[in-house]
C-alpha cells in the first residue's frame, strides 16, 4: 500500500536554521517507512512525504502545491491507499479561521478520500510553543477537538499523547518552537505506526 502523509512544515519536517530552511534527517515519513519495512518486509508498503511548508488545509485544497495538482486532485490520481493529513498549526495563527471551518474542511476531505476507497487517518498536530503560546496553543487544541467529533474518524493522536506523556516536549521543538526535532520525530512516527498498522495488509 502507498501511504501519503500530507500537511505543513511539521509533516515535511523542515525547520529554520540560521535563516535557511533545512529538513531533519529523520522525518515522520522516513521513520514510518522504517517501521513498515521492519514489520511487513522491505518495500511492501511505501510512505511518501507530501508535507509542504507554510500551507493550510484550505490552501492545499485550492492551490496546486503537488506538481501542478491540488490536494483533491493529488489524492484522486497518485495511487495512495491511505491518506494521513496533518494540518492545524498554521490555521491556529489565523484569526479569521475557526473550528467550524476546520470541521467542515476535514469532514469534506474525509468523505472525499473514503469515497475513493482510501483509508483516511487524521494525524493530530504536535503542540506548539511560541511567544503567544497561550492563544495559539489553545486555538490549536480547539481546532483539533472539532475534527475529533467527526463520526467514524480514525485518529493518530499526536497532540494528546505528547501533552500527556511527553513532559519535555517544549524543549524538543526547533525554532520557532513549532517544529519537532530529531528526538521528538520518532515519537510521533511511532504513534503513526501504531495507529495505521491494523489497516495495513
Amino acid at each position: 500500500m502507498i501511504i501519503d502523509l500530507y500537511g505543513d512544515s511539521t509533516q515535511a519536517s523542515t525547520v529554520q536554521w540560521d535563516g535557511a530552511i533545512i529538513q531533519n534527517q529523520i522525518t515522520p515519513a522516513k521513520y514510518l517507512q522504517m517501521r513498515c519495512d521492519s514489520c511487513f518486509g522491505k518495500d511492501v508498503h511505501t510512505v511518501r512525504n507530501k508535507g509542504v511548508g507554510g500551507t493550510t488545509l484550505v490552501g492545499a485544497i485550492n492551490t496546486a502545491y503537488y506538481s501542478g495538482r491540488t490536494l483533491y486532485q493529488d489524492i484522486a490520481t497518485q495511487g495512495a491507499g491511505m491518506i494521513v493529513p496533518n494540518w492545524g498549526v498554521n490555521e491556529s495563527f489565523d484569526a479569521n479561521y475557526n473550528t467550524n471551518h476546520h470541521l467542515w474542511n476535514y469532514t469534506s476531505l474525509k468523505n472525499y478520500a473514503e469515497g475513493l476507497g482510501k483509508t483516511f487517518v487524521f494525524e493530530t498536530p504536535n503542540p506548539i510553543w511560541d511567544s503567544n503560546v497561550g492563544a495559539h496553543l489553545a486555538q490549536l487544541r480547539a481546532l483539533t477537538a472539532s475534527v475529533r467529533t467527526i463520526p467514524g474518524l480514525k485518529i493518530a493522536e499526536v497532540l494528546a499523547n505528547i501533552e500527556g506523556y511527553y513532559p519535555q516536549w517544549a524543549a524538543h521543538l526547533d525554532q520557532p518552537k513549532i517544529h519537532p526535532n530529531s528526538i521528538m520525530t520518532p515519537y510521533i512516527g511511532e504513534i503513526l505506526f501504531n495507529t495505521i498498522k491494523p489497516y495495513l495488509a
